[in-house]
């Protein structure tokens, strides 16, 4: 065996820092031109405006092309925000060669607003006092080798210091320790966990609670079950065979008697030999069962090789292990060498055959197998080129695979920069909080071998909340989009991760996914034995995700409510090309009530025949043979005779606020329609106390390319074909929700709530409203559904603009009056929820100067809203805009105006803001009002007056207050 030596490799990475906004192409305004003297942090006293009547705001120039962000860097005229401070997050030793030092270092600069003003900021990193590199601007993503002198470390404790530079002075220090011990491949057991009696008696104690105690009595009851004899023909039974392991290896920790564990171990050894006397190592692996399942069979027979290593004779393990490495070469060699005309595809390594090569070579201490198969690079061969039939047709000498390696597909293929995942709500859930062991599994092995910690690192926290705020709703099944069931049960019971976010995570991140998580028992999995070991139990809060935007993926918006009936409503529009994803940008899922109000078409793994004949492959078709993938079964706009979107990405989220009483996110689909700019908007009214109830609003701008096409905007309601029907035509139509509902909400196994229904109200009018037929499909059937068609004309400037409320309402808690407004005094709805309390939320009509007026109220946004209680203002909000003013001379002004477009949510004296360009001077209006305070700071006023206050804002979202 290969002894591993301390590495040096240095890589901080997450250092999020940015210096600009991207100016984005589409929306309805063009912003005012940017102040080039930067504006004036005094207090203007000169001829301030009379107190009743509000400054001018400078009026935005007409366009129809949606709102640009500014490229512009502000000048440095305000001290009023804070300082940017890098902090450490990790130091860890490395251990992935046996000829390089490396160390880990991970930091993330934090208290750093989307545009700092204030000068040049760097970061200097120090060992044991000595300046090993500065780096003056992202990316701060470094890796060293031991050819650097620094990078020679010896054995022991090193002081690691990381500084924050502003303008080349030290503003903030932060020292973790790093410690570099001597480390050996042969030591097994090492995979997991490193073994010895008092480890086994530690995981003993934890049988006296669930899941251990129902994953300890499986394993005692099934360790002896005979392996799937129809295997080689039915390769879904592969994860049956994984699973013996499981139950052998808990079985084996279990026994507190070592000479009695000699059972277990003959047992692992007849399963590996089932690998050889079933001919499985001479599986072609040419579907996803053989691929993917067999992968996690062969994961576990690898850990029960390490965990009993020092129980087998010497020639007995050597016997073993030869079995086991022809079957890692057949996934090495020949899992896509299956076609003579394909042989291109040979270069793609998938993340299972990665994650099995990197835990074959961590076993056998194989330095340069690892770094090939877990950082990527070349692999040259003999290619045995075989067809369907697992016939080889001929060889090819010298054959190079380019492999992208385990690390680059995971963090570099499915999770981008923001934590977004790639590849599906679904299937986060198959690849990594699943039991596909070879792709979930492998970042549990780097971990406990010190190798790769990234439970530690920012991109894994931020794509672990990305799943527990946009992949799982609050009954915690997953939200449609893509390649996923429609599960009408909840789907998490793995919680590994939920474990390591308990153990190096943010409390609110690990009470998140203790909502998800927390008393299941485990199911007869293939890792049991996985599970068994690294979690642990928590007692903490449990908390209901918050909503949270995502540039790379879009907005996932909750109420704020812990309850498995809460409001949750998802945007989703992909920045950059993903797998597993269908033809929806810019899609909708809403749910409510503890069911899926609107959703996607789900899918089932089932291919319907036409006349005899297969039309679609992966991942089947619907029984009048459209692909799941199609765009007429999603939430999406169509234009023209399009009948699928031309990409499955987009351009992401372009604006978008969270938490005031409204919350709301804007994407844009960018060329994915083909023929036309999408930009789409969801908004989630939260309630009024106990007076009100939650909704949400769907607006869409559209400019068709040619002026004269038909838009189309497909709603999905989760009803069957017959249970939507129109209260009022063209305006207000009922879904009763009883498609796919869910059996089993956290364990609660309650009947379908029949009186459960969505309304949905256009608030502008379309030219037809059509009830067509759609699907939808999950957990082993498929269903005949509803889809409304809602079509429209492009105006005079080419655009379309919708308004759309979606309201559920149940037996328990009545819809409140909803009625369009289409006067002279604007287009939307005006919502009555009684006692006094109403809304009214307004679109613009694309007329010149923007202007929506209601009562005594002025707007100048694409969208406005306001709540009245007894007639009186108690919230607001405006989504891209400069006004929102009573106009009423008589009384106190009550509103803000701008100099350029915000977005603002404010409720009573407090809210948040957007500010989209720099240099934009904001002005709030009430009775008393002194100070504008963004983030707990009060700033300098520009003007002042009776009733108002102005003040200059940068580039950035805030949590805004009055200050009186």
């Amino acid at each position: 065996m290969k002894t591993y030596r301390p590495v040096v490799l240095l890589c901080i990475l997450s250092i999020l820092f940015s210096c600009g906004t991207d100016k984005e192409e589409g929306s309805i305004f063009d912003s005012a031109s940017n102040n080039p003297d930067g504006g004036n942090s005094s207090v203007d006293n000169s001829a301030p405006p009379t107190p009743t009547t509000p400054p001018t705001p400078s009026t935005p120039n007409v366009s129809p092309t949606p709102i640009a962000s500014p490229t512009s860097t502000p000048e440095p005229t305000t001290t009023d925000v804070p300082q940017p401070k890098a902090v450490l997050e990790n130091v860890a030793q490395n251990r992935n060669t046996t000829t390089i030092s490396n160390w880990l270092v991970e930091a993330k600069l934090i208290d750093t607003p989307t545009n700092y003003p204030l000068g040049n900021v760097s970061v200097e990193l120090k060992i044991d006092g000595n300046a090993f590199i500065t780096k003056n601007s992202p990316p701060y993503n470094w890796r060293r080798s031991d050819n650097n002198s620094l990078g020679k470390l010896r054995e022991g404790e090193h002081t690691v210091e990381l500084n924050t530079l502003v303008n080349g002075k030290v503003t903030h220090s932060a020292t973790m320790t790093l410690d570099i011990k001597p480390y050996t491949a042969n030591q097994h057991p090492f995979l997991i966990h490193r073994g010895g009696e008092a480890f086994y008696q530690n995981m003993r104690a934890k049988i006296d609670k669930n899941p251990w105690k129902f994953m300890a009595n499986a394993a005692v009851k099934r360790w002896d079950n005979l392996p799937p004899d129809d295997i080689a023909s039915n390769f879904n039974r592969f994860r049956d065979f994984a699973s013996l392991y499981s139950y052998n290896m808990i079985a084996y920790m279990m026994e507190d008697k070592p000479s009695n564990r000699s059972k277990y171990v003959n047992k692992v050894g007849e399963l590996i030999e089932f690998w050889d006397s079933h001919a499985l190592k001479e599986i072609g692996f040419t579907g996803h069962a053989a691929e993917v399942d067999s992968a996690t069979a062969l994961f576990n027979t690898i850990l029960a090789l390490d965990l009993m290593y020092n129980d087998f004779s010497r020639s007995r393990r050597q016997e073993l292990e030869r079995t086991v490495e022809q079957v890692v070469e057949r996934y090495r060699y020949m899992r896509r060498a299956r076609n003579a005309q394909k042989q291109d595809i040979a270069d793609y390594q998938r993340i299972s055959t990665s994650g099995i090569i990197v835990l074959w070579a961590l076993y056998k201490g194989d330095t340069q197998l690892f770094e090939k198969f877990y950082y990527g690079g070349k692999d040259t061969f003999t290619l045995s080129v075989r067809d369907r039939k697992n016939v080889e047709v001929s060889t090819i000498e010298n054959f190079t695979s380019n492999i992208r390696g385990y690390r680059n597909h995971v963090f570099g293929d499915f999770i981008f920069d923001d934590g977004s995942w790639s590849q599906s709500s679904g299937y986060y859930f198959a690849r990594m909080l699943g039991n596909r062991m070879a792709k979930s599994h492998t970042i549990d092995v780097l971990s406990a071998t010190g190798i790769d910690n990234h439970y530690r690192s920012g991109i894994m926290y931020k794509s672990i909340e990305w799943s527990a705020t946009c992949a799982r709703t609050p009954f915690s099944s997953p939200t449609l989009f893509g390649d996923t069931l429609l599960y009408t049960g909840r789907t998490e019971d793995q919680n590994t991760f939920f474990n390591k976010i308990h153990q190096y995570g943010s409390q609110s991140l690990t009470d998140m996914m203790a909502w998800h998580t927390s008393g299941w028992p485990s199911s007869f999995g293939a890792d049991n034995y996985v599970r068994f070991i690294l979690d642990d139990e928590y007692t903490g809060n449990k908390e209901i995700p918050k909503s949270k935007l995502y540039p790379r993926s879009g907005a996932c918006l909750w109420l704020k409510d812990n309850s498995i009936n809460g409001l949750q409503g998802v945007l989703l529009s992909y920045a950059e090309k993903g797998g597993h994803d269908h033809d929806n940008t810019n899609s909708i899922s809403l749910v409510g009530f503890g069911e899926h109000l609107l959703v996607n078409s789900g899918v089932e793994y089932k291919n319907h025949k036409r006349n005899g004949e297969i039309t679609s492959g992966y991942p089947g078709n619907t029984p009048d043979f459209k692909s799941w993938a199609h765009s007429s079964l999603q939430n999406v706009v169509l234009i023209g005779d399009n009948e699928v979107h031309k990409k499955r990405f987009g351009e992401g989220l372009t604006h978008g606020l969270t938490g005031g009483h409204i919350e709301y996110g804007r994407t844009s689909a960018g060329d994915a329609l083909g023929n036309g700019k999408h930009f789409r908007s969801l908004l989630l009214a939260h309630p009024h106390e106990d007076k009100t109830g939650g909704y949400f609003v769907i607006v869409d701008e559209i400019s068709p390319d040619k002026k004269n096409d038909t838009v189309n905007i497909l709603l999905q309601p989760n009803s069957q074909q017959k249970s939507v029907v129109a209260a009022k035509n063209k305006e207000h139509y009922v879904a009763t929700i009883d498609a796919l509902l869910q059996q089993d909400k956290h364990g609660d196994k309650a009947p379908a709530d029949s009186s459960l229904v969505a309304n949905i109200y256009y608030g502008t009018s379309p030219q037809t409203v059509e009830i067509e037929t759609s699907f939808k499909g999950g957990t082993g059937k498929i269903v005949k559904t509803a889809a409304l068609k809602s079509a429209y004309k492009a105006d005079e400037n080419g655009w379309v603009r919708s308004l759309i409320a979606v309201v559920p309402e149940n037996a328990n808690k009545p819809a409140p009056t909803v009625t369009r407004l289409d006067t002279a005094l604007g287009k939307g709805i005006k919502v009555n929820h009684g006692a006094g309390i109403i809304d009214n939320i307004l679109i613009s009509d694309g007329e010149s100067k923007f202007h929506i007026q209601d009562e005594t109220l002025t707007y100048k946004a694409l969208v406005a809203s306001v709540r009245k209680e007894h007639n009186e203002i108690i919230s607001y909000f405006v989504e891209i805009g400069d006004q929102l003013l009573n106009e009423s001379l008589q009384n106190s002004s009550y509103g803000f105006t701008s100099s350029k477009n915000i977005s603002v949510s404010m409720n009573q004296n407090t809210g948040v803001i957007e500010v989209i360009e720099d240099n934009t001077n904001l002005c709030l209006y009430q009775n008393a009002i002194r100070a504008i305070q963004l983030n707990n700071v009060e700033l300098t006023a520009t003007s002042k007056g009776d009733g108002y206050v102005c003040s200059e804002v940068h580039t950035g979202k805030y949590n805004i207050a009055a200050v009186f």
